[in-house]
């Protein structure tokens, strides 16, 4: 990448934006990607800091960055990128990658994943703080990686699909997410901070599945309310779960239960 590069434009045979396309090109003012391309590689724009304006993604698109790679922060494809425009992602894209849009806090509207969606990295979107309302997870989605939504803000309802296995550590966290928590049929973990300072109300339904609830995993949402059934399944209990989950009226603990960190039920 060129220090003093503004404006690129790209031929229209144009198939892949590869690894490190543009990285650290941060003089680029402008960049139309264009209809035809169906990947883009890790890194590829990132730390373009001088990309303000529009991003248009082509309706050919399926793959932005990769799912698994070195690190969110290395691999991100529009990392720390200062795009102000709403963000559009194409019903085509099946992958979005570690990091992709991690830091673009000038992306707003409404986040709607694509229905053909079928992996996401860790920290996909991880602060993207002007993006608001609501978000449903896409059926081929059976994992939310790490840090996924943390710090987004969003504000709005969540929807969640019976086929997902896994919610990983600060997947939910801080995102102001509301209304009732209807978690998945299938799902077996609930890592640390995953849904931590949600506003989350209503009474909370734990699946049956479940067998691991991680530290700060539902903490400080405090309009949880009714009584807290702990599925039979369940072997451990973290840290600061349930930690100023105040308005919860009772709790029924399984027979096989095998721990329950400190703090799990603080301010309770």
């Amino acid at each position: 990448s060129g220090s003093n590069l503004k404006e690129v434009v790209m031929p229209s045979s144009l198939k892949i934006i590869s690894y490190g396309a543009f990285l650290g090109a941060n003089k680029i003012e402008k960049c139309i990607i264009p209809e035809g391309v169906e990947e883009i590689g890790s890194a590829a724009f990132k730390e373009c800091t001088s990309l303000t304006g529009t991003l248009t993604l082509p309706s050919t698109l399926r793959i932005i960055g990769r799912a698994k790679g070195y690190d969110p922060y290395w691999d991100g494809v529009f990392l720390s990128c200062n795009f102000v425009c709403e963000l559009k992602i194409p019903d085509s894209v099946v992958e979005i990658g570690m990091g992709a849009f991690r830091e673009c806090r000038n992306l707003y509207g409404e986040l709607r994943l694509p229905e053909k969606l079928e992996t996401m990295g860790s920290q996909a979107f991880w602060g993207c703080s002007s993006l608001s309302g609501s978000l449903t997870i896409p059926q081929g989605v059976s994992t939310i990686p790490q840090g996924c939504f943390a710090e987004t803000w969003l504000g709005g309802i969540l929807t969640l699909h019976d086929g997902i296995i896994s919610i990983e550590s600060d997947a939910f966290s801080n995102t102001g997410l509301k209304g009732e928590l209807r978690l998945p049929r299938d799902l077996e973990v609930i890592s640390h901070n995953a849904f931590n300072n949600c506003d989350f109300s209503g009474n909370l339904v734990l699946p049956e599945n479940l067998h691991t609830i991680g530290d700060n995993a539902f903490a400080n949402n405090w309009r949880l309310m009714g009584t807290l059934e702990i599925p039979e399944n369940v072997i451990s209990i973290g840290s600061g779960a349930f930690s100023s989950c105040s308005s919860l009226e009772g709790l029924i603990f399984p027979e096989g239960l095998e721990s329950i960190r400190s703090s799990a039920f603080t301010d309770c």
